[in-house]
């Protein structure tokens, strides 16, 4: 999922796997791909995630939390 960081709130990010933030917007991973098109509607961009997000944003979880 690929968005402003206006469509973050602490209930948003509940939702994510993992997720990077700048100051021009978020990138994140999510495991209900269903659930993240119905809370960002068309105000974010939800595309399928390759091999190499899908092992980055896991280790990455897996090391902070």
């Amino acid at each position: 999922v690929k968005g402003g960081n206006e469509l973050l709130d602490d209930d948003s990010k509940k939702i994510f796997i993992g997720i990077r933030s700048n100051r021009f917007g978020f990138e994140g991973l999510v495991a209900d791909k269903e659930k993240a098109m119905l809370l960002f509607k068309d105000r974010a961009v939800v595309e399928k995630p390759s091999l190499e997000d899908i092992m980055l944003y896991t280790v990455r979880r897996n090391q902070y939390v």
